[in-house]
């Protein structure tokens, strides 16, 4: 009886793992968005040492510069009232 029980609880918990891994396949990590290509970008943004923050909007696609150096991103992770 205690092996049919044991056995029956290793198949739900295997069932129950593959069953999460095959979500965490299809579930987007990138929550605050990606990187994107320059000419996509709909506005820059200057960093520089006073800089404390910048407001972005969800869906913006941003050029940020700070010291000769750039990035663009896209802002179209999960839509939250800040980061």
């Amino acid at each position: 009886m205690k092996t049919k029980l044991l056995v029956s609880t290793i198949a739900v918990l295997t069932l129950s793992v593959a069953a999460l891994s095959a979500g965490a396949a299809t579930m987007r990590t990138d929550l605050l968005g990606e990187p994107a290509q320059a000419s996509a970008a709909v506005r820059t943004l200057l960093i520089d040492g006073n800089t404390k923050y910048v407001n972005v909007k969800h869906g913006e696609v941003i050029r940020f510069v700070a010291n000769g150096r750039e990035f663009v991103w896209n802002f179209d992770g999960l839509p939250s009232p800040a980061v």
